[in-house]
């Protein structure tokens, strides 16, 4: 369904999103459900790309060895957690931190699919369609577009690609 090796005319520098930190305006470690099924995958990093020209992405970084990633956080105290968020989401927006231990992907929405909301406060307007890259170093490859229709979809796509890439890790 997803994620076949693109052509080369399909990466993409000039839109670098880790360039400019100041258009990263969030970031967390969350978890992807699946859906109804309520499946799940956690302590995923993601941050929020915001460009008032372009539109915004959200940014899911799945880890390659799950298991040994969410061993890390066990036992750990909120402000320990707190701290290794911080410190793992810099070493990430700074390339420090990034193909080793993740497949990055981003998931991204024109501006002029926005029917409603700000860029700022909103990731998700939809329906909307939803071009997905993969990060490779300093260059993101577009790998494929959906059409996403509500909220659900947007669940499955994201769980989706992650469970795609820790099956294929």
């Amino acid at each position: 369904m997803l994620l076949f090796e693109p052509p080369k005319s399909a990466v993409i520098k000039e839109k670098d999103l880790f360039s400019n930190p100041n258009k990263i305006t969030a970031s967390w470690l969350g978890f992807l459900q699946s859906g109804k099924e309520g499946k799940y995958i956690s302590n995923v990093p993601m941050l929020i790309y915001n460009d008032l020209k372009l539109g915004s992405a959200k940014i899911i970084c799945i880890p390659k060895s799950p298991d040994e990633w969410n061993a890390k956080f066990r036992g750990k105290s909120k402000l320990q957690k707190a701290s290794i968020t911080k410190t793992l989401l810099s070493g990430i927006i700074n390339r420090q931190i990034g193909e080793k231990y993740f497949k990055i992907y981003a998931l991204f929405q024109l501006l002029n699919n926005k029917k409603y909301g700000t860029v700022k406060n909103s990731t998700q307007a939809f329906p909307s369609t939803v071009q997905i890259y993969l990060n490779k170093g300093d260059t993101w490859r577009k790998i494929d577009q959906k059409k996403v229709l509500n909220v659900l979809e947007w669940q499955r796509l994201q769980y989706h690609l992650a469970s795609v890439s820790i099956n294929k890790s």
